[in-house]
């Protein structure tokens, strides 16, 4: 009988993850010493860790090695039949998304979408495991079979939830179909296709993604591994995962001091930031323009002119009863002239509850 670091060292592997495989019923030890609490094995155990190492490179999940081992020879051919089924079928899918790739490097129009059409064209693929809401746990710095939470790098990140609606509906600047997690980039005009995969400890659900949305924005060599738990299985509407709501049935209060023309000059982080003789920012804003009439109706103009919004507006608050936002505003008065600072409450207060930024609109006319 070999001892559990004899053993490890024959193997390979370190002493903690064969005390995880142990405690997880994969692959248990021959013999503990109820006094030390010793870990022994057989030498013919040497043959079944090597097996155990070989499914994992198969991608093959801990619980699916579990199951293999508890099979007869049998059995085992078959689930490595659909093993290569599944493979074959991701193999298919990754293959169209390179020849999506090449086809749009080619052919790239200025104001073009690369991969929105093809993606959105796609058919869904359900997978009902995966609905409902989702913790971040972690990222690990490379591919497991299994991943222990204390081990994890704990990150800020934007998501520190996810929700994966029935349908793979949108929600925010994401939705999904089966095996991919897709995540919309305006900004880069592209959908990045983010890979994960869902397994077991014990009885909790994870799921490993492979974000390759970090990839792509910070241009690094490998894509972040990131690890997040099952906390529900609730089938979320896409109103459920907003994390704020403001209350739109304000009573109208006249302020005659915004009746007029108004036009986006900045963008602030904070309405302290703006200066008259100083840009933060100097062109292509989404807000282009505002007009204030009586009665509490005013007109965004948005997406350089292209469309335009009709809002309500109340004494220090802009209200927009469709995305049930309010957008609180104050007028600055300097060297003569008058600026609008209001809050941009977009998608970043919906999901986050955050006022990322303010707009600073000048009077253009009365």
């Amino acid at each position: 009988m070999l001892k559990i670091g004899e053993f490890a060292k024959l193997c390979q592997v370190n002493k903690r993850t064969l005390r995880y495989y142990d405690q997880i019923g994969v692959f248990c030890a021959d013999f503990i010493d109820p006094d030390s609490g010793y870990r022994y094995y057989s030498q013919d155990k040497i043959k079944t860790f090597q097996l155990i190492e070989q499914l994992k490179k198969l991608d093959f999940s801990l619980d699916e090695i579990k199951e293999f081992l508890a099979c007869t020879p049998a059995q085992q051919c078959r689930i490595y039949a659909e093993k290569k089924l599944a493979l074959n079928r991701i193999i298919r899918q990754k293959n169209v998304l390179v020849n999506q790739i090449d086809e749009n490097c080619g052919n790239v129009q200025p104001n073009a979408i690369p991969l929105i059409k093809e993606i959105l064209t796609m058919p869904f693929e359900d997978d009902p495991q995966v609905i409902g809401k989702w913790i971040y746990c972690g990222d690990s710095e490379k591919r497991e079979s299994s991943y222990d939470e204390n081990y994890l790098i704990k990150k800020e990140v934007q998501h520190e939830h996810l929700y994966f609606l029935p349908g793979g509906c949108q929600t925010w600047m994401y939705f999904w179909s089966k095996d991919y997690l897709y995540y919309i980039l305006p900004a880069f005009n592209v959908v990045l296709p983010n890979p994960y995969r869902v397994f077991y400890i014990g009885q909790t659900k994870y799921m490993e993604i492979e974000w390759m949305v970090d990839m792509f924005i910070n241009n690094s060599e490998h894509s972040p591994i990131r690890i997040y738990k099952q906390e529900n299985t609730k089938k979320y509407s896409e109103r459920e995962t907003h994390a704020a709501r403001d209350n739109v049935d304000v009573p109208f209060v006249a302020d005659d001091r915004l009746i007029g023309e108004w036009e986006t000059v900045d963008l602030v982080n904070h309405p302290s930031d703006f200066r008259v003789d100083q840009r933060h920012c100097t062109g292509g804003f989404w807000l282009v323009n505002m007009q204030f009439f009586n009665r509490g109706i005013c007109i965004q103009t948005r997406h350089c002119g292209d469309v335009k919004i009709q809002l309500n507006y109340s004494a220090g608050m802009i209200i927009d009863q469709f995305q049930e936002r309010v957008h609180h505003y104050q007028i600055h008065t300097e060297q003569g002239t008058d600026y609008l600072i209001m809050e941009h409450k977009y998608n970043d207060y919906d999901y986050l509850g955050k006022v990322p930024y303010y707009y600073v609109l000048k009077r253009k006319s009365l």
